[in-house]
């Protein structure tokens, strides 16, 4: 995703100094005593993946592709970074890939970026995880509507119906929308073995940001990951109790610069309980006053 970074960077640099110098990639802050999680950047991506847009963990390799303009592609890295190999699949397509999850047989492919807010061909692709390598994998598609939305026409990033997070839980998909307008999010839940159907409200929250990942820790919590108004990232837990939704304490990442975070996936769990996850920030270019930052498409590490 894009759109939203570019425009806030585009109308700041036109009011601000032609001869901003630039700083090259963000970088950590020193003191995160304050957080409850431990978190590092692990390296710059490389320039294949410089949108990255979701991420998954999967036999101790960590996959990811790209929003729009590029292949239906995903990329397998290993945990530092590098790439390992790539797959295109034949039977699909790639209007604006946002999120990528997975349950204990298929991988599910969300293409359901809608910055305009006029898409009606919103679609969730679901393959097997054994097909990930085959290039002619078998492919289902879950054609999706917003139960609310009447209103189709272009309303580039003023309206509630774009997403960027999926998310698998026992036995149905969930999205967490982005509302350009109020800065919240709605809950909505998606039949893994539906053709074709309305997405399911569930609930709402004001989490005053942009949500664009998702992940879920196959016990009782997800992670959501975004950003602020002003491009401060950040991470909140939301508990699953009883289908009903938690939202915890919204805690801003340690990146001095700022960065626009897209993605983020569970790995596993340490011996000592905590947790480990895995983030991914898109290429991007912030206006900080007079300075000009260019972001870098990264991959990140937090133990929480």
């Amino acid at each position: 995703m894009k759109p939203f970074f570019t425009i806030l960077v585009s109308v700041i640099f036109l009011v601000g100094c032609r001869n901003a110098k630039v700083i090259s990639q963000t970088s950590e802050k020193s003191d995160q005593s304050s957080l409850p999680f431990a978190f590092e950047k692990i390296t710059i991506l490389n320039k294949k993946y410089t949108e990255t847009s979701g991420l998954e963990y999967l036999d101790g390799e960590i996959i990811t592709h790209n929003d729009s303009g590029d292949l239906p592609r995903i990329y397998f890295l290993d945990t530092l970074g590098n790439g390992i190999r790539q797959t295109q699949f034949n039977k699909m397509k790639a209007i604006d890939w946002e999120d990528i999850c997975r349950d204990e047989k298929y991988l599910y492919i969300a293409d359901i970026g809608n910055n305009y807010g006029d898409r009606r061909d919103l679609t969730i692709y679901k393959t097997l995880l054994e097909s990930l390598g085959n290039q002619d994998a078998d492919v289902s598609k879950m054609h999706i509507e917003y139960p609310d939305q009447t209103i189709f026409e272009k309303n580039e990033q003023r309206h509630p119906y774009d997403a960027e997070s999926l998310v698998s839980v026992g036995d149905y998909l969930f999205v967490f929308s982005k509302d350009w307008k109020e800065l919240s999010t709605v809950v909505y839940r998606i039949n893994k073995n539906s053709s074709k159907q309305q997405a399911e409200r569930i609930t709402s929250h004001p989490i005053k940001g942009l949500i664009t990942g998702a992940t879920f820790d196959r016990q009782d919590t997800i992670v959501l990951c975004g950003y602020s108004s002003n491009l401060i990232p950040f991470v909140v837990k939301v508990v699953d109790k009883n289908g009903g939704f938690e939202f915890g304490e919204k805690y801003e990442l340690p990146l001095k610069n700022g960065a626009q975070v897209e993605a983020i996936t569970y790995a596993y769990t340490e011996n000592n309980g905590r947790q480990v996850y895995y983030l991914s920030s898109e290429a991007a270019a912030i206006q900080l006053g007079e300075d000009e930052a260019q972001s870098d498409a990264e991959l990140y590490k937090m133990v929480w």
